[in-house]
C-alpha cells in the first residue's frame, strides 16, 4: 500500500513521452504539430510561437514539472514517508488551481 502511494505522487513518464514527442515535432519542422503539443506543456498560446520559442517552453515546462512531479515530491517522501509525499502532491494541485 505504501508502495502504490507513493507511486502515485509521480507524474514523470507522460512528461518525458511528450517532451520527446516535441522534439521530434521540431527536428522534422512540423511546427503546427508542436504547437498543438505546447499544449499539454504549458498553457501559454503557442499560435506564434517558432521553434526556438518552443523548444524553450518544452525546456521550461520539464524544468518546473521535473520538480513539482518528482524532486519534490521525493524529498517529502524522504522527510515524512508517503503520506508526505501524498500531502505535498495534493496542495500543489490545489495551489495550481
Amino acid at each position: 500500500l505504501k508502495l502504490l502511494l507513493f507511486k502515485s505522487t509521480f507524474s514523470l513518464q507522460l512528461l518525458c513521452t511528450i517532451a520527446l514527442q516535441m522534439a521530434r515535432f521540431l527536428e522534422r519542422k512540423q511546427l503546427g504539430e508542436a504547437r498543438m503539443q505546447m499544449s499539454w506543456l504549458c498553457s501559454r498560446d503557442p499560435s506564434k510561437l517558432g521553434s526556438s520559442e518552443l523548444a524553450g517552453g518544452t525546456l521550461e515546462s520539464l524544468a518546473e514539472n521535473l520538480s513539482d512531479g518528482f524532486v519534490a515530491p521525493l524529498f517529502w517522501y524522504v522527510l515524512l514517508g508517503p503520506l508526505g509525499a501524498l500531502a505535498y502532491r495534493i496542495i500543489n494541485t490545489l495551489d495550481s488551481r
